[in-house]
This record gives C-alpha cells, sequence and structure tokens, in this order.
C-alpha cells in the first residue's frame, strides 16, 4: 500500500526551521520493512493547504493518509483533514500525542476513518495490512473508530518492550540532508522510551494511566544497538555540528549512561545536547558527560519558587539541587540551558518575579521561557477547567500568551514578565540598554524582539 503521511508543522516554528519527528520515523520504517510504500509532506501554518496537498497527492495517489498531531497541531490538523475529506475519498488515520491525550475530541473530527491512540509502530502496520487484505479493521487494538453513532474503543496492546526490534527511523522520508541545513538540532536521536515522574503539567503521567499494566513503561535500547544507529546516521550526513537526544530524561539509569559514555567517547565522540533532571546528577555523571564530549545539557527548572514548583507541578526538585548541578556543569566547562514558565495555575507575581531572580542565581548559558498551556488529559488541565480558568479568547502564540483567567494574576501581567525575562537575567550591560524598552511593552515586532533575537546569535 501507498502512506502518505503529514507533518503539520507547529505554529511557533515558522520560518525555515523544519523539524524532524520521530514517531512518524518509525512508523515509515516499520512499513517500509514490511513492503509498503510511504512518503511525507510537512504543511507550514503560513503555506496553502490545498496547493501542497493536491499536489502531493496527484503525484503519489495514497491508499492511505496519516497525519501525526500534537495538540498544538491540532488546528492546523482538522483543516488539513477537513480539505482533504471534501476533496478526496482517501481514509484517514490522525495519530501522536493529541489523539492520545484528547481522544473523543479527536473520534469526532469529520473525515477520519480513526485514530490511534499511544504507540503506533505495529497497530498501524496491522490496520495497513487489513486494509490492504479488505479484512475487517475494526478491532485493531491503540484504535478508536466511530460506527454512525457508536464509537469502537480498543485497548492499547503491551508497550514495545524491546525496542532493539525496531528497525532505524527512516530519515530519507523527511528529506533529511535539506531538514538538517535548517534545524536548531542537529542530528536527533532516541535511547530510550518514557519518563517514570508525574509532572502535572506534562502528559506522561497520563501516558502512565493509559499503559498502566501493559508492560514497562521506561525502557533503553541497548547500547551497542543505539551507537550502530548513531554511527550509520553521522557517517550518511555530514551538514552538522552536534547531536541532540531527545530522551525526557538521559541521565535515568545510571548504568546503562555509564555504558553509554564509554562506547560513545571512544567510537564516536561528537558533540551532543541532552535532556537532564537536576536532582539525578552527580560529579560522577557531569564527567561522563564531560569526557563523552557533552556540550550542552537542558534543564527544566520551571519556577524559581519551591514551594510552587514541588506543591503545583510535583516536579519534586529543590531549589538547592538545580543550584548545584548548574555549578557542576559549569565548573566541568558543559554549556547550561534552563526552561522556564510563567503564568502557572496560582501563580502570583511575586512568585514570577523569584523566578526572574532564581535565573539570574543559576546563572545558565542560555535560557528559554514559555507561557504555561494546560494540555488535555492532564492534572493541570483538569484543575484549570474545574476552577473555570481556561478561556476560549484567540492566543498570539501558543506559548507566548496565557489563555488562563485566574484570580492570583492577571493574563497581561504574566505576557509582560514573559517580554521582561530574557532581559532582565541577562548580563549588566544588555539590562540597562533594555530594560526601560520593556516597560513601553512592544509587541512581536518591535525593536525589543529584534535587539532580544540579536542576543540569542551572541549567546550560540
Amino acid at each position: 500500500m501507498k502512506i502518505l503521511f503529514i507533518y503539520p508543522q507547529p505554529p511557533f516554528k515558522e520560518g525555515k526551521e523544519r523539524l524532524f519527528n520521530q514517531g512518524i520515523a518509525y512508523l515509515s520504517a516499520v512499513l517500509k520493512k514490511n513492503n509498503h510504500n510511504a512518503s511525507l509532506i510537512t504543511i507550514y501554518s503560513s503555506e496553502d493547504v490545498s496547493d501542497i496537498i493536491d499536489s502531493k497527492i496527484n503525484e503519489f495517489k495514497p491508499d492511505l493518509i496519516g497525519i501525526s498531531s500534537t495538540t498544538d497541531q491540532i488546528d492546523l490538523s482538522k483543516k488539513i483533514i477537513s480539505y482533504i475529506h471534501s476533496k478526496f475519498k482517501i481514509p484517514i488515520v490522525l495519530g501522536g500525542v493529541h489523539p492520545t491525550i484528547a481522544p473523543l475530541e479527536c473520534i469526532g473530527i469529520r473525515g477520519t476513518l480513526g485514530i490511534c491512540i499511544g504507540e503506533g509502530e505495529y497497530a498501524f502496520l496491522e490496520l495497513v495490512n487489513a486494509l490492504e487484505k479488505k479484512q475487517d479493521y475494526l478491532r485493531i487494538q491503540n484504535f478508536w473508530f466511530k460506527k454512525g453513532k457508536r464509537i469502537i474503543k480498543n485497548p492499547v496492546r503491551n508497550l514495545i518492550q524491546n525496542l532493539d526490534e525496531l528497525p532505524f527511523p527512516d530519515r530519507e522520508i523527511f528529506d533529511y540532508e535539506d531538514l538538517l541545513e535548517n534545524s536548531h538540532y542537529g542530528i536527533e536521536f532516541m535511547g530510550s522510551r518514557g519518563c517514570p515522574y508525574q509532572c502535572t503539567y506534562c502528559i506522561n503521567h497520563t501516558l502512565q494511566k493509559i499503559y498502566k499494566n501493559k508492560g514497562n513503561f521506561v525502557r533503553y535500547r541497548n547500547v551497542d544497538n543505539f551507537i550502530k544507529e548513531i554511527k550509520e546516521v553521522t557517517s550518511k550526513y555530514k551538514n552538522y555540528k552536534f547531536l541532540t537526544f531527545h530522551d525526557d530524561t538521559f541521565t535515568l539509569n545510571k548504568s546503562w549512561l555509564k555504558e553509554f559514555c564509554e562506547k560513545y567517547s571512544k567510537e564516536i565522540n561528537i558533540p551532543f545536547r541532552c535532556n537532564i533532571r537536576a536532582d539525578l546528577v552527580d560529579k560522577e555523571i557531569i564527567e561522563l558527560l564531560k569526557k563523552a564530549n557533552c556540550s550542552q545539557v537542558w534543564i527544566g527548572v520551571e519556577s524559581g519558587n519551591e514551594k510552587l514548583r514541588n506543591k503545583v507541578l510535583k516536579k519534586r526538585l529543590t531549589n538547592e539541587s538545580i543550584i548545584k548541578t548548574f555549578k557542576l556543569a559549569k565548573e566541568a566547562g558543559i554549556k547550561t540551558m534552563a526552561f522556564n514558565m510563567v503564568g502557572l495555575p496560582y501563580e502570583t507575581e511575586p512568585q514570577i518575579k523569584e523566578t526572574l531572580e532564581f535565573s539570574k542565581q543559576i546563572d545558565t548559558d542560555l535560557k528559554a521561557v514559555n507561557v504555561f498551556r494546560p494540555y488535555p488529559g492532564t492534572e493541570l488541565y483538569k484543575l484549570c477547567k474545574k476552577k473555570g480558568w481556561i478561556s476560549k479568547r484567540k492566543v498570539k502564540g501558543y506559548y507566548e500568551d496565557s489563555i488562563l483567567d485566574q484570580p492570583s494574576i492577571s493574563k497581561e501581567k504574566v505576557n509582560y514578565y514573559k517580554e521582561l525575562f530574557y532581559p532582565y537575567v541577562s548580563n549588566s550591560k544588555y539590562l540597562k540598554i533594555i530594560k526601560p524598552l520593556i516597560k513601553l511593552r512592544f509587541g512581536k515586532s518591535s525593536l525589543y524582539s529584534k535587539l532580544k533575537k540579536a542576543k540569542n546569535k551572541l549567546n550560540k
């Protein structure tokens, strides 16, 4: 069969930057291994959906269309589905994070054959095989189907325990050489799946409930299998300066990390970036990362207020452990990037100021701040919905503008501190120049925005 994947580009990633999607790459690899043909188009929110889709469908003539969508992509995904349904008689399947955490919303989208919940490699292959052989597909695990007014909710299958049995992700489907020219991540890999923590703002605790008693939630590839993929990909493509490991928590399994770092440093030794948790790092781990040529670590700080971070977000991280980890990385010569949020549920103006001050204190090399947005299915989404804080107004950007109307702080103040964050936590010389301008609250196309972009380039 011919399967056309459609990847709606997140709205906050417009422009030349292109993103790699591990999920689509794995699905394509499994399909091709089983003698199916797969192709891909990426749709940007600023592009004309009809022109791109018409051209590709007329050229490729797919038997099935698969769309992968996160929450921030769902509006564009709905537009794509509506257009295809109105013009072509091709079955459409919607998968990805959003259908997994908001299945009732997605199963109601007119024009879809069904939605895939959770890991899709074997579920999607089973559906493709059934459609090709014109067999009944309504009982395939991981899928929800709508038949008339009835919704058929099939259970999820067990999680894939042996990740090594999967073929390496199909990068060719992304026109990968071209993608690397316009990516900020270098070559991207994953050596594991799953996160054991239950932060209330993240979908992991939702996924853990979906997959209860379905096998180990956190799974690792064999180090040799992972090293083999990295070698193959880095020898094939040359247009990169570093690698990025997108594992949820790269330092979670110390014995796995130790084996990986030792082999990686000897056999590959290309600079890489990874996500770490501040309380899962000690001097030995930092030394392992440094020896393996880790050039940058990304750390979720989220809030400078410890009570808010641990009581509301359930992050289970102390300020002391965060400060210690940033210090260890700095001493080892590894650059750090801190991720923060403003506009959290129950957050007050003094607490946002604590986040700004704490970010200055940890002295991170790079920093990122987003306005909090509740994901459907998460604990904080349920809280915000119960309190009646989620407004229906249109926002200017998915992580740029607060969607909450809560009594502890106004959306105007949240957006103000979001703009203030970057210049405030930067060096004093930059702050003296920019701080007076922030009070004028320039828009995204303002002098402030341009100066911030200029400073970010200087930081690279």
